[in-house]
């Protein structure tokens, strides 16, 4: 995988929680996935198509998805990770995704993208990453963590 195709969907990341839900965060050191990892409550899932493909999956806690639908609809308080609020943090990794196929331009690359795919996952939930994912943990300034995790081919 090339390194410049990590950067587009981290400051998409970063832009759209800052724009949209008024969060700001700190990305941490990257690492790589592979193998047979547990998952975190909430797993969203964007496929990528065109002159780069892939996945970008985003991590996260139920908590940290409830502060994220809040923050989307308006400050109102969400308690249960109902329909609303579920279809609310989906649309966040629409938003990224979408956003990445703009800095993705700037690199001469055309990107599609699949609609986004949530998971609410039971606590010992797992996913078999098969190919190489780089894992970058961006902290939230609202207590939460989201791991993006790019996978490209």
């Amino acid at each position: 995988m090339k390194v410049e195709y990590i950067n587009p969907f981290l400051t998409a990341s970063s832009d759209i929680l800052k724009q949209v839900c008024n969060i700001n965060v700190e990305k941490k050191p990257l690492f790589i996935k592979q193998g047979i990892l547990n998952l975190k409550e909430i797993t969203i899932t964007v496929g990528i198509t065109g002159d780069v493909k892939g996945n970008l999956i985003l991590n996260l806690d139920k908590s940290t998805a409830l502060i994220i639908a809040s923050r989307m609809m308006g400050g109102f308080e969400v308690t249960e990770l109902n329909e609303i609020a579920a279809s609310a943090v989906s649309e966040l990794g629409n938003m990224i995704a979408g956003q990445s196929g703009m800095h993705f331009s700037s690199l001469n690359k055309n990107i599609d993208i699949t609609p986004p795919i949530m998971h609410i996952n039971s606590k010992d939930a797992q996913m078999n990453y098969e190919q190489q994912t780089v894992c970058v943990p961006m902290h939230l300034d609202v207590d939460g963590i989201i791991e993006v995790d790019i996978s490209l081919i």
